[in-house]
């Protein structure tokens, strides 16, 4: 192998030994930038946290059955361990448009501003099915279920997180959310 090389090297003249050797450092640069730009990001976990949410009637007195679906889905080109399922829960005043003598004006409602209420769940789930490796295109949907006591009037605001591991040391977290006004008012 090395007299093939050996021989190649000595039959080209030195301008194009030094042109092929420009076009190998070219090649190189533009392969790493590449592989940084399109390639590397696509081997990243890439976790999909979907929630459904429902109420119901429950059967004690002042309180309702509240049910919380979740779905993680592994989206990504590798694999991922859920580690970590947070539930949290909050109930904050209902926001009302204010006039002020001039025309009403819409009213964004940020689900960010939501969990500034008193907090009323906060939930680390020690062992779930979902808590298991994801191999990429694998899901699982699992159900949580509360009794929550009565309520004042205002908005619920539920919020899950969930945190995987990949490779060893990579940790990320996805989020779901769900807001409800008037939640278990009786």
């Amino acid at each position: 192998m090395a007299n093939i090389f050996r021989s190649l090297w000595n039959s080209t003249d030195g301008l194009t030994k030094w042109i092929q050797v420009a076009a190998l450092c070219v090649a190189a640069v533009w392969t790493f930038k590449n592989y940084s730009v399109a390639d590397k990001p696509s081997l990243e976990p890439n976790i999909s946290v979907t929630s459904n949410f429902s109420k119901g009637s429950s059967w004690q007195p002042h309180s309702c059955f509240v049910k919380y679906s979740l779905t993680v889905r592994n989206e990504g080109k590798v694999s991922f361990d859920v580690d970590g399922i947070r539930f949290r829960a909050w109930r904050s005043e209902t926001p009302q448009i204010k006039s002020h003598g001039s025309p009403e004006r819409p009213l964004f409602l940020d689900a960010e501003n939501f969990s500034a209420g008193e907090l009323i769940i906060d939930q680390p789930v020690a062992a779930a099915h979902l808590m298991r490796h994801y191999a990429p295109g694998q899901y699982l949907n699992e159900d949580f279920s509360w009794l929550l006591p009565s309520q004042q009037p205002g908005i619920t605001s539920f919020v899950v997180d969930v945190s995987a591991t990949s490779g060893g040391d990579r940790k990320t977290t996805a989020h779901g959310r769900h807001w409800e006004n008037n939640l278990c008012v009786q």
